[in-house]
Order: structure tokens, then C-alpha cells, then sequence
């Protein structure tokens, strides 16, 4: 006999009988099936050779139900607890509605719950603790609400706790760090609160933690710095703020992505980031961040995107930190998207911009009011840049002929500087120019 708490239950009741039922009415609470899957599920089949139906082979019991991406449309029949073989359900990306019944506790084989991307609601169900052997559980992308349980916190083998893209509201439970096995937790895009667990600096194998867009305040534990098994970190658009530790890439040594625009933090950028070699993606945007921007950054080979717009990165007391700071990225090859703009950069345009990447597609140094100089003619060796822009800045001289050279420009914004002459004719060549923003200049000749 097993307790489950709300109910007991003999084992030996569940039989391959009891398992076909089961398939026969969660197939019944699915009315929407275009795919017409639910056509090899007749007596005149063997239900384990049913499309989506999995069964082992010592019990022919049904052990993983896979129906996702099937744009299928109906409800979770709570009959899905009496298929107690279960290690893997699967409808991830469909049309699911209503709520995740309690019966999926009943399955303590239960190992993979992929529910991501349908429109199940409610709470998620309270009594998951009885899911012992439980890896991943991902609900991303539906409607569940309420507060996240505590009870997760007691799944000692969960490996991914995916809850992102929902209506969660409360506080991250301090309980999440019991979860010893944990590699990925993603909580992003809830209606959370309160601050950080410092709890969560417990989760020692943990590899991406990802909190953005959750609507927590204060600032971010000291704990969640020293996991040094960090891959990804995000943390961005929340209300935090502080100073980020002068020492974060060598307690972060494996960091890869680092998010933390859209808050408050200030401060200088740690030098330290440069210790975590394989960085491939930096997101400090729309903070407080105050100059110099650290040269070690150009040594990250891997980078591939730096966006740092809306800070205070020029002011600083290196007067020339723009043009070291774009010089030492000239080895740095796989850079694809640099933003500098809105940094009260008050220097020379550097022409090493021509020297960056070729694989670059975006460039910007939009809104540094003095930011002066001319557009190099060398930009036009800078041949997969798709999104370009200089306006709201003190620039001066002519566009230069070169800019034809970018033929797979889509959007182009120099307005609002100083920049004088004609429109060069090569702008013609550019045929994937969406987007050309040249008002507010002191342009003449003809439009061609």
C-alpha cells in the first residue's frame, strides 16, 4: 500500500488495463487534434504502439506520453495519475488549458514534466513533493499564478526548474536552496517581489540563473557571486542596485552571460570581468555605471555582444577611454553588437571603428551630445553591419562614399548632428535600407 497523502492507493490495482483506460480518456479530454494523432488510439492497436506512447518492456506499461508540438487543443485528464509507470510526460507546445491536475503526484516515477509553452492556469499543484525522483519540471510559458511552492524545494534530484513566462506573484521561496542537483532555475518574466534569497547561493551546481523581469528590489546577495559553477547569470530589469564586487570574474570563472540592464546598480564595471574568459555576452544597459570601461575587456576572445548604452561610462578621468576602450577590441573577433551610446562621451569619434569586427551588425554611439569628429571612410570595412547609428552627437564633415560599401545595411541613423555636403550617391547600392534617418542636418544638393 502507498500514502500519498490525499489518498491511498494499492499498486497491484494499476494494470495494462488500467494504463489503456487512462489513454482513453486523457485522449477524450483533447477534442482538438489536426493532426488527427489520436487515430492510431483504438482497441484494434496496441496502446503502446500508439503515436506518443511510450511502454517498457519488461511491464508493457505506458512509461513516457510525448504529444508535444502536435497543436493539440483540450485539458490534462487528472486520469493521468493512474498511469503510475510514467518517467516522462511531454505536451510542451500545444493548446493545453485548464489546470495541472493533483493526480500527477501519484507518479513517483515520474522524471521529465515538460509542460512549456500552452495555456494551463491555476496554481501549480501543492503536493509535487511526492515527486522524489523528479529532474526537470518546465511550465514556461503559460497562465499559472500564485505563489510558487515551497514544497519544490524538498525535490532533492531536480536538475531544471523551469517556471519562466508565467503569473507567479509573492517572493522567490529561500526553500529553492535545498535544491542540491540544481543546474538551470529560471524564474523570469513573473509578477514576483521582495529581494533575493540569499538561499539561492547555496545551489553550488548550479550553471544559469536566470531572474530578470521578476520584479525584485534591494540588492543582490553576496552568496550568488561565489557560485563559481555560473554560466549565465540574468538579472536584469528588476529594481536592484549596488556596486557589482571588484572581484566578480574570478569568483564567476565560467561566466558566459552576464545581464544585469534595466537597474540601479552604479559604480564602476570590475575590471575582474575580464578573469572570466569564455564571456560571450555582457548586458549592462540602463544602469549608473561610471567610467573607465576596463581595457582588459578587449582580451575576451569569445565576446560577441557588449551593450552598455545609457550609462555614465565618459565620465571618467581618462579623457581618451572611448578610443582605448574601441582599440582594444580590435582583436576581438566574433563581436558582433557593440552600444555605447547615451554615455556623455565628450571626445573624438575614434576611425579605429573601422578596425573592429567584421563580423559586427550593430554599431552604436546614438545621444553623446559631444561626441565630435567625422564618420571614417574606413567604416566601409565594417561589410555585415545591418543596424548603424551616430545621431545626437557633434558630428561634422560629410558622409563618406564608403558607406555604399555596406550592402547589407538595414537601418542607418545620423540625425541630429552636424554633418554637412551632399547625400553620396552609393547610398543607392544599399538595397536592404529599411530605415535612413538624416534629419536635422545641414545637408544639401539633391535626394537621389
Amino acid at each position: 500500500m502507498t500514502n500519498f497523502g490525499w489518498i491511498t492507493i494499492s499498486a497491484s490495482h494499476f494494470t495494462n488495463e488500467t494504463d489503456r483506460r487512462a489513454l482513453f480518456t486523457i485522449r477524450d479530454s483533447i477534442p482538438g487534434d489536426p493532426f488527427h494523432v489520436f487515430s492510431s488510439w483504438n482497441r484494434s492497436i496496441a496502446f503502446c504502439d500508439w503515436q506518443g506512447v511510450t511502454c517498457g518492456r519488461r511491464h508493457q506499461r505506458v512509461t513516457m506520453l510525448n504529444l508535444s508540438s502536435l497543436q493539440l487543443v483540450g485539458s490534462m485528464s487528472p486520469h493521468i495519475g493512474n498511469l503510475t509507470f510514467l518517467r516522462t510526460i511531454d505536451l510542451s507546445n500545444n493548446s493545453f488549458r485548464g489546470v495541472i491536475p493533483r493526480e500527477v503526484g501519484r507518479l513517483v516515477r515520474l522524471r521529465y514534466l515538460l509542460l512549456s509553452v500552452n495555456s494551463f492556469h491555476d496554481v501549480f499543484p501543492t503536493n509535487s513533493s511526492s515527486l522524489s525522483g523528479i529532474k526537470v519540471i518546465d511550465v514556461i510559458g503559460n497562465n499559472l499564478g500564485g505563489r510558487i511552492p515551497e514544497e519544490l524545494g524538498s525535490l532533492s534530484t531536480l536538475s531544471r526548474l523551469l517556471l519562466a513566462k508565467n503569473h507567479f506573484v509573492g517572493t522567490i521561496p529561500p526553500s529553492l536552496g535545498n535544491l542540491s542537483a540544481l543546474r538551470v532555475l529560471s524564474l523570469m518574466e513573473n509578477n514576483l517581489g521582495g529581494s533575493i534569497p540569499s538561499q539561492l547561493g547555496q545551489l553550488s551546481k548550479l550553471g544559469s540563473l536566470m531572474l530578470s523581469s521578476i520584479n525584485v528590489s534591494g540588492t543582490v546577495p553576496a552568496s550568488l557571486y561565489n557560485i563559481s559553477s555560473l554560466e549565465e547569470l540574468s538579472i536584469s530589469a528588476n529594481r536592484l542596485h549596488g556596486r557589482l564586487p571588484a572581484g566578480l570574474g574570478s569568483t564567476l570563472p565560467n561566466l558566459q552571460n552576464f545581464y544585469v540592464g534595466l537597474n540601479q546598480f552604479d559604480g564602476p564595471i570590475p575590471s575582474s570581468l575580464a578573469n572570466a574568459s569564455g564571456l560571450v555576452n555582457i548586458d549592462i544597459d540602463t544602469n549608473v555605471f561610471i567610467g573607465p570601461i576596463p581595457l582588459n575587456l578587449g582580451t575576451l576572445r569569445d565576446i560577441e555582444y557588449l551593450n552598455f548604452v545609457d550609462n555614465l561610462l565618459g565620465q571618467s578621468y581618462e579623457s581618451n577611454n572611448l578610443k582605448n576602450f574601441i582599440d582594444c577590441l580590435s582583436n576581438s573577433s566574433n563581436l558582433k553588437f557593440l552600444d555605447l551610446g547615451y554615455n556623455h562621451w565628450n571626445s573624438v569619434l575614434p576611425h579605429s571603428i573601422a578596425n573592429l569586427s567584421i563580423k559586427l551588425t550593430t554599431l552604436g554611439l546614438v545621444g553623446n551630445y559631444y561626441l565630435s569628429g567625422n564618420i571614417p571612410p574606413g567604416i566601409g570595412y565594417l561589410e555585415n553591419l545591418r543596424k548603424f547609428g551616430l545621431s545626437e552627437n557633434m558630428l561634422t564633415g560629410s558622409i563618406p562614399d564608403s558607406i555604399g560599401k555596406l550592402s547589407k545595411m538595414g537601418e542607418l541613423y545620423i540625425y541630429r548632428t552636424n554633418i554637412s555636403g551632399g547625400i553620396p550617391s552609393s547610398i543607392g547600392n544599399l538595397t536592404r535600407l529599411s530605415i535612413f534617418v538624416l534629419s536635422e542636418n545641414m545637408l544639401e544638393g539633391s535626394i537621389l
